[in-house]
């Protein structure tokens, strides 16, 4: 389901992103991102734009 970006997710975003960031080249990152930076990402994005995501559950 696709559905808004909520700050209660950003431990599943973090837990998601930093897998990439360590196991493949697809991001500029260099080093996992915390669930705080995560956090802060959501509410910068989310307060000037529509933020989505895709949740399986």
């Amino acid at each position: 389901m696709i559905r808004q970006v909520r700050l209660s997710g950003a431990p599943s975003i973090a837990n998601t992103y930093n897998y990439y960031v360590l196991n493949t080249a697809i991001l500029f990152d260099e080093s996992p991102l915390s669930v705080e930076e995560i956090s802060a990402l959501i509410k910068n994005i989310s307060a000037n734009y529509p933020y989505f995501g895709y949740d399986k559950n």
